[in-house]
């Protein structure tokens, strides 16, 4: 059961979701309130919990370092597994996603639309019941202004078109 700072937590992140999507916004207009969301642990550990959506942090090697447990979940891997360096991204056979992670960690945000299962090619391919993600949001989490060690993927179960170039 989820306490209320989780609640208010979550409610905050739709509102943002919705605002952005009202006003059309491209997600790196939007991405930078859910970086500086990420720097706290106690959000950190609600997102990995209760966040609807498959989302994960990674490395600059394109190892996954956390994962929500929808994500898990999807490409049937455990905790244990992504502590040990087993869900790679780079294993997802889109050269476009690809190319997005190595974007992220150069500061861009991308919207990669078009994607086959994307989370079975990076896990086991053993999930139960894996939903189709046919889009992914990549961006970029900045330690500072300057500096970025990770990148963050959001794996959307519809296409998604931004309508504006994206920036951060």
């Amino acid at each position: 059961m989820m306490n209320n700072a989780h609640k208010e937590a979550l409610n905050a992140l739709d509102e943002l979701v919705e605002w952005a999507k009202k006003r059309e916004l491209p997600p790196g207009e939007w991405a930078n309130p859910i970086q500086d969301i990420l720097k706290g642990d106690s959000v950190l550990s609600m997102l990995t919990t209760n966040f609807p959506f498959p989302f994960g942090i990674f490395n600059r090697d394109g190892l996954l370092e956390m994962g929500s447990e929808i994500l898990l979940e999807c490409m049937a891997y455990s905790e244990k597994d992504v502590r040990e360096g087993k869900a790679y991204l780079y294993s997802i056979e889109s050269v476009e996603f690809r190319n997005a992670i190595k974007m992220a960690l150069n500061g861009e945000t991308t919207v990669v639309n078009g994607l086959n299962k994307p989370l079975e090619d990076m896990g086991t391919g053993f999930a139960a019941e894996s939903p189709n993600n046919m889009s992914a949001v990549i961006f970029p989490i900045f330690e500072d202004r300057m500096t970025i060690f990770r990148g963050a993927v959001l794996f959307l179960p519809f296409e998604y078109y931004p309508r504006k170039k994206i920036n951060i």
